[in-house]
């Protein structure tokens, strides 16, 4: 039963638009509303906490208040269930190059003055982990390019690669492989500025595809040394 009033809680909520920060009611408003006992709403609260559409706020001028869903949590969710479902770090950059190939292209199709701006900060915060950390890199410009495809279902999808293949990568790179990066990386970010998503596009899946070269062969000398 509490499935149910969640639902229509969260019905309620897209009909009306999401509100973040509008307080739908009181408990004692809502038990009414919905028409159930205070038990069986307390147990949808919990439902629509966990899935973080709202939260209950008590004290004066509280109730069950709309909140913004978190995408980290989402992401590692879908980490947690591939993770169980041995997927290893080659086949999530397989799975990465259509995904990314296709933010690349749209992000160079809708480059706003703004996102150049954001491309330019991700490849400065890249350069400093390379220059003064001594790390190949980050996955940074990929995150930041896929939010700047517009495309909310994109970004996710990046979002949880990215977060796997970080857990997964079988140590770090060489001097040699620090560089390639750093100039595809570059190669990336002008195609995008400029708003070229076919050499864009071009330079994502070369990138991609020799990234999972690298770890293909990374596991198999792994797997010769034990």
């Amino acid at each position: 039963m509490g499935d149910e009033v969640a639902r229509q809680i969260e019905g309620d909520i897209i009909a009306q638009g999401w509100p973040v920060g509008v307080v739908l009611g009181s408990e004692a408003d809502l038990v009414k509303r919905y028409g159930v006992s205070r038990a069986i709403f307390r147990e949808a609260v919990r439902l629509v906490e966990h899935h973080q559409i709202a939260v209950m706020r008590r004290g004066p001028g509280g109730g069950l208040v709309v909140t913004a869903p978190d995408a980290g949590s989402i992401a590692r969710s879908m980490a947690l269930n591939l993770t169980y479902q041995n997927a290893g770090a080659a086949d999530l950059v397989e799975a990465r190059i259509p995904v990314e190939v296709a933010a690349a292209q749209l992000a160079a199709d809708r480059i706003t003055d703004e996102g150049i701006a954001q491309l330019r900060e991700a490849r400065d915060r890249e350069r400093h982990l390379q220059r003064d950390l001594h790390l190949p890199g980050s996955h940074g410009i990929h995150q930041t390019i896929a939010e700047l495809s517009g495309n909310a279902p994109l970004r996710m999808f990046v979002e949880v690669l990215v977060r796997l293949t970080d857990e997964l990568l079988p140590g770090s790179r060489n001097g040699d492989a620090t560089q390639a990066v750093a100039h595809v990386h570059d190669c990336i970010v002008d195609a995008v500025i400029a708003g070229d998503s076919a050499v864009a596009a071009h330079h994502m899946r070369s990138h991609l595809r020799a990234m999972g070269e690298w770890l293909k062969e990374s596991t198999s000398s792994s797997h010769r040394v034990s």
